[in-house]
């Protein structure tokens, strides 16, 4: 419970010190000070000026996240003494009141340690490790949180690992080859995804020290001769760039440890021409002999004979013709072959034998190329099968397409929504065109279509994949749109998936080079990485602000992507309840409710840049209290009405 508490005063304060929920103002639970601080704490003990109201305080240190909170509310001005406990690892103090005075303090904390820290009007300070004689007795006052905070404590279970089976995550796609690097040829590679997995989740749901993501999405990492490896020769081999099977295993089972799903790309439609089994199927139509167990092991075709809107090349050496609709290299599979559906399975549960939780699916809609009456019978067998193997299994599937045709493929498995992705997509609309009204109306009947067609599907969300111009380039960080969308897309029901550096605001687009390498750059770290954009890449636009700079900077994209996933962690009803759409008279105003397992609520949205006043009666529920604020502004109750400021998300209760 006290890790718990910590966090989610955290997750408060740091609202608080971004000028976001300093308007919420109910007393909360009183939290003790103990005569003695917790292990790995020391005491601080801080005066604040009579000008300073409300101020609260938080610690950080360079290398590390924000860590602990403190919301001063009950704080008394006129120099009285406050305490609080923060890590001993700390070397930043800031005491922040709600006009905007910020005072930053460098702290040298040994353990076993106090530290006293009287702040002027002017702003200085002075910081002292022992008592100074002239001050006194200090009376450790207990310190009153808000109340939202009591909310939330009341549920211990709020920040407590997901149950295993819970597949309405935050994923992170990772793109293996530029992500981190770990032995120095530029490629990224699994070992540098377990070097950095801190970084993405510390195993700590509560600790506010990590992203906190809670399933990762690695782009293929099977034996292939490009850098995106979609051209697959062996799907039983880790390519040798990105390591070893040993180095999978190690990392499915940290996976394991921190509850943290790991899905891999897993392309079935076609496989690499460098294939073992796509030369053994060429030397069989060389030689005619269709006794060969490959003859019929990819689609073909006799010359004069090839499908009206479809793609074939000359198997060398014969007439034949091979089915390429991607590219000359990529060869597809016959999925009218057993033989060829038997070896799908068989790759399914190599991989699932090993520890990982379940597949992205590839080109989904191409197995029988356009034909979605038999691709979606043929996902539907495959899922069935799937699911004897593991029940549990995530499984989610790229169909980019309308709605009208990812339908047909629902009552066997998820697809990633296209509609609310990318450059005017329906989030992108709700940003920069106010039409928050019109996404969450299509949530509502999203979910309707599909939970009709199989009621546990779910919406699976993103903003941008590896396939598309990055979000940062048309939703600027600089202008808050990047942040708003992000609040959008995050506090909404079902899986979501972050695509590597977006929560940094990485750009990178295909631009007149016409290349995805553009795309796919190496992540900013900020810390001597050795990995490198892929080949081919010339976006040249770069901005160069990496996680080095922005994890302690409560202002950054980063601190914002992390408080989201806190926020809807603590709010588990958002990802899995009945979803309501509510509808409001005012552009860039909308918002839902949400009821799961008894209880309520209700998420708010403002992308404008003005404040506006919603009437509580209005709402489908008696929601009353502030739960969370996100974004650019705060929000404040005031009788019957909610004042939400622009560019700003609210959680109420």
């Amino acid at each position: 419970m006290k890790r718990l508490r910590t966090a989610l005063a955290l997750l408060l304060c740091l609202c608080m010190a971004l000028g976001t929920c300093a308007a919420a103002s109910a007393p909360g639970r009183v939290l003790d000070i103990p005569d003695t601080p917790d292990p790995g704490m020391v005491f601080v003990h801080a005066a604040v000026p009579a000008s300073w109201e409300n101020p609260g305080a938080w610690a950080w240190s360079g290398d590390r996240n924000v860590f602990d909170a403190w919301p001063g509310e009950a704080m008394e001005p006129d120099g009285d003494w406050y305490t609080i406990q923060i890590p001993d690892w700390a070397d930043h103090f800031i005491v922040n009141a709600n006009d905007g005075s910020v005072q930053t303090a460098d702290l040298d904390i040994q353990p076993g340690k106090e530290v006293w820290i009287t702040v002027q009007a002017d702003g200085s300070a002075d910081v002292a490790y022992a008592q100074p004689e002239n001050f006194g007795i200090v009376e450790r006052v207990p310190v009153q949180l808000l109340e939202p905070v009591e909310e939330w404590a009341a549920d211990e279970a709020a920040l407590e690992p997901l149950p295993a089976e819970d597949n309405a995550r935050v994923f992170y796609e990772i793109y293996v080859g530029s992500f981190s690097d770990s032995d120095g040829d530029g490629m990224g590679d699994l070992r540098g995804i377990l070097n950095r997995f801190d970084y993405l989740n510390d195993g700590d749901p509560a600790s506010g020290k990590s992203l906190g993501v809670e399933g990762i999405w690695l782009t293929p990492i099977f034996r292939s001769p490009s850098h995106h490896k979609y051209d697959i020769t062996d799907y039983y081999s880790i390519d040798p760039a990105f390591g070893t099977m040993e180095d999978l295993e190690e990392l499915c089972e940290l996976c394991e440890e921190r509850n943290v799903k790991l899905i891999l790309d897993l392309p079935l439609n076609h496989t690499g021409s460098r294939s073992e089994w796509f030369l053994a199927f060429c030397e069989a139509h060389r030689t005619g002999d269709t006794v060969i167990p490959y003859y019929d092991f990819y689609s073909w075709c006799r010359e004069g004979e090839v499908p009206a809107g479809r793609t074939f090349q000359p198997i060398s050496g014969c007439s034949d013709l091979y089915e390429c609709n991607f590219d000359k290299s990529m060869p597809e599979l016959n999925f009218d072959n057993e033989a060829v559906r038997q070896e799908a399975l068989a790759i399914a549960r190599f991989y699932l034998d090993k520890g990982v939780d379940g597949f992205r699916f590839d080109a989904a809609k191409y197995p029988y190329y356009e034909d979605h009456a038999q691709n979606a019978d043929f996902w539907l067998w495959y899922m069935t099968e799937l699911k004897k193997l593991d029940p549990e299994i995530y499984t989610v599937a790229e169909v980019w397409d309308s709605d009208a045709v990812t339908d047909k493929y629902y009552p066997a498995l998820n697809c990633f929504n296209f509609t609310l992705a990318g450059y005017n997509g329906l989030l992108d609309e709700a940003v920069r065109l106010g039409n928050v009204n019109g996404y969450t109306a299509y949530v509502e009947e999203y979910l309707h279509t599909v939970q009709g067609l199989r009621p546990e599907a779910m919406l699976v969300t993103f903003l941008t994949n590896h396939d598309m111009d990055r979000v940062a380039g048309f939703l600027t960080p600089a202008s808050g749109n990047m942040a708003m969308a992000a609040n959008l897309y995050l506090l909404s029901p079902g899986s979501c998936f972050i695509y590597y550096g977006e929560e940094l605001g990485m750009q990178g687009s295909r631009g007149s080079a016409n290349t995805d390498a553009n795309r796919r750059l190496a992540m900013l770290w900020g810390d001597g990485d050795p990995v490198q954009d892929p080949p081919g890449a010339t976006y040249a636009s770069q901005v160069k602000t990496s996680v080095c700079d922005q994890l302690g900077d409560p202002d950054s994209l980063y601190s914002t992507y992390k408080r989201l996933i806190l926020i809807r962690s603590a709010n588990p009803e958002i990802a899995r309840g009945e979803y309501h759409a509510l509808r409001f008279q005012e552009k860039g105003v909308g918002g839902f409710t949400s009821t799961w397992e008894g209880k309520s609520v209700c998420v708010l949205h403002n992308t404008s840049q003005n404040t506006v006043q919603i009437d509580l009666k209005t709402l489908e529920l008696p929601f009353s209290a502030i739960k969370a604020v996100i974004g650019q502004g705060s929000a404040r109750i005031q009788g019957n009405s909610l004042f939400l400021d622009g560019q700003t998300s609210v959680v109420l209760r």
